[in-house]
């Protein structure tokens, strides 16, 4: 053992072998009562029991039985687990309790997309990326709190990698993620909260009455993830909340009259990204209490500070209550005074700096997560960032004029750069008055934000900041780019036609035909309810089918193609793809050229169901269906 390594602790296993894998989902109560019981073991001298405490406690082997303590055992469990001690154990473990207290998680992914990212972790860790260390550092537990220099220093497992993506997206463990994931899309489309949410939406009172009289749990039934938030108040209101609608009072009136709105009001204060103030406003005009805490022991005010990405909007919650005193929360609120006193005179963090440091993935979905080892830099980081989307130009100046680099890129690219995907013009400007460096990225990034919005004044200015070429040069090459470049095909495709291939296998086909197309797309997860919307029921749709949309996958012939009439379909939806201007053909492309087609197969299939082609067609419309996961 090192002789500067804190006391209690062990040094890092070199190796993902060395250590045992978490439980799928951690507890740690049963790790006290495990520790208790090894103490037991311990002291009436059992072998195993000493042989486990011999192999991680070193000097061990020369104590008595009844020499043990609590202590020993606790260290035991964790340096086998590969923690560096107990205490980093119960951080880590108390974080996973939070991340589950945090709110609403991603059920709808295909299992393709999370592995895709697992590799993309072993990758960023082979290339040595920052952002990637931080992450492992966050959740292996043998790299728990470790430097970025000693990840980079290890070697990284599958198994660790899905670990990360797990716990990135607020699950304790890989196979919990897995098992979590909603599996009947079809049945979800059609359920009876979806029902209620357009009745809500309609306010048509007659269905709702008979929707409630046959299933009375939905004016009170919350999603598991949110206690207390109402799915079917949320469902109903959540659009109105993220667009401002005109009619977002008198919608929240009308539920307020059928169900008590108050927690769900509370958990929809939280906000998401862009939260407007108007609808800030509206939610604490309705009875939402900012001075709520949620049950991951965060305030509405320090999720709004990372979720609302609007000083405007945080400071309407702001004045209601009396904010935590942390680096980054004063940050977020723009007291630049009270941002100095974590300084001393030499311009050194103080010991309160590293103190209620913020969890972002317990915050706000998206974000990467927080090393419990980090250096200063990384925290004064946190600081800038929560700054900066805040639009808080007084603090920016404090933490720049202290040192703090102007280009740090902790997460993989800098705020200059952020600033400019997300069209923050007077950060921008900030930024680049500050000496901010306008590199390679920065600059296509503001040139493809131009290309998106021509005629948006706010992007030609980003662009002139950056340095730029004329706009009207910039918008006639990507015309010739676009012209003359292939249309690329969104990962959604590449599924379905994985999928049509399957069926037309099964059918005893040699070639994709367009029925078999149609059951392709039918089977990607974002189908069903797009179809239920076109009046299809699927029960009906399901027995038409004849368990075609339930047989089980196998691998296709790889060299397997599309029928003439089916490859005529494709590149019409490409070319549909062009007339709308998309960049990339995607499933919406697909369903609409099949509905306007009538292929007959499809559209009796369709009726059968209680659907129409026009209708559908309409849902598509509306909704932009399926971008292009």
């Amino acid at each position: 053992m090192s002789s500067t390594m804190p006391l209690g602790e062990g040094p890092a296993p070199d190796s993902p072998s060395d250590v045992r894998a978490l439980p799928a989902r951690p507890n740690l109560e049963f790790e006290h009562k495990q520790a208790k019981k090894l103490l037991a073991l311990l002291r009436d001298g059992n072998a195993e029991a000493l042989a486990r405490v011999h192999a991680k406690l070193k000097g061990s082997a020369e104590r008595r039985p009844g020499e043990f303590k609590l202590a020993d055992a606790q260290f035991t469990i964790a340096r086998e687990y590969g923690f560096t001690s107990w205490p980093r154990l119960v951080e880590y473990f108390e974080t996973v309790e939070r991340h589950g207290r945090s709110g609403a998680r991603d059920r709808h992914p295909d299992r393709g997309g999370r592995e895709s990212w697992a590799r993309s972790i072993i990758a960023g860790h082979r290339r040595r990326s920052e952002m990637t260390a931080q992450c492992l550092a966050a959740f292996v537990p043998r790299l728990f709190g470790r430097t970025v220099e000693e990840v980079f220093a290890s070697d990284v497992s599958e198994d660790e990698a899905r670990l990360v993506v797990a716990r990135m997206n607020r699950y304790p463990s890989w196979d919990a993620m897995i098992a979590d994931f909603r599996q009947d899309e079809w049945a979800s489309a059609a359920s009876p909260l979806r029902k209620a949410v357009q009745a809500v939406r309609a306010e048509d009172d007659a269905m709702l009455a008979e929707l409630v009289r046959d299933h009375p749990e939905l004016l009170t039934a919350s999603d598991p993830d949110q206690p207390g938030n109402i799915e079917l108040a949320r469902s109903a209101l959540l659009h109105d909340i993220r667009t401002e609608a005109p009619g977002l009072r008198h919608r929240i009136e009308w539920l307020g009259g059928r169900m008590d709105l108050s927690s769900t009001l509370n958990w929809m204060l939280l906000g998401h990204w862009r939260m407007p103030p108007g609808a800030v406003r509206m939610l604490l005009e309705c009875g939402a209490d900012p001075a709520w805490v949620a049950p991951n022991g965060y305030s509405v005010l320090e999720h709004a500070i990372c979720r609302y990405w609007s000083g405007e909007s945080v400071d309407l919650v702001a004045e209601h209550v009396r904010p935590p005193e942390a680096l980054w929360v004063s940050a977020g609120l723009g007291n630049a005074r009270a941002v100095a006193t974590y300084f001393d005179r030499a311009g050194i963090l103080t010991p309160a700096a590293r103190m209620a440091r913020p969890d972002f993935v317990a915050l706000a979905v998206g974000f990467p997560p927080v090393n419990p080892g980090a250096d200063d830099r990384t925290v004064v980081w946190e600081a800038f960032l929560v700054a900066a989307l805040n639009q808080r130009f007084g603090v920016l100046d404090a933490l720049i004029d202290r040192g703090f680099p102007v280009d740090y890129s902790g997460w993989g690219m800098t705020v200059l750069q952020l600033a400019i995907g997300n069209q923050w013009l007077p950060l921008v400007e900030y930024l680049v008055d500050r000496g901010a460096t306008v590199d390679a990225s920065a600059l296509s990034s503001a040139e493809h934000r131009v290309t998106n919005r021509p005629d948006n004044a706010d992007a030609r200015r980003i662009l002139a900041l950056c340095g730029g070429r004329d706009p009207e040069v910039v918008l006639k090459e990507h015309a010739e780019r676009q012209a003359s470049r292939t249309m690329g095909t969104a990962a959604a495709i590449e599924m379905a036609f994985n999928f049509a291939k399957q069926d037309a296998v099964r059918s005893g086909l040699s070639a994709v035909t367009e029925e078999a197309l149609f059951v392709g797309l039918l089977r990607l997860p974002d189908t069903p309810w797009v179809m239920v919307q076109g009046g299809v029921d699927p029960a009906r749709l399901k027995t038409a089918l004849s368990g075609r949309l339930d047989a089980p996958e196998f691998a296709p012939p790889a060299d397997m193609t599309s029928d003439p009439e089916t490859t005529a379909l494709l590149l019409e939806a490409r070319a549909d793809a062009e007339r709308r201007k998309d960049g990339i053909l995607m499933p919406f492309h697909v369903f609409v050229v099949l509905m306007n087609r009538r292929q007959p197969q499809v559209m009796e299939w369709i009726t059968r169901s209680g659907g129409s082609p026009e209708r559908i067609l309409s849902a598509l419309e509306q909704s932009r269906y399926m971008p292009s996961t």
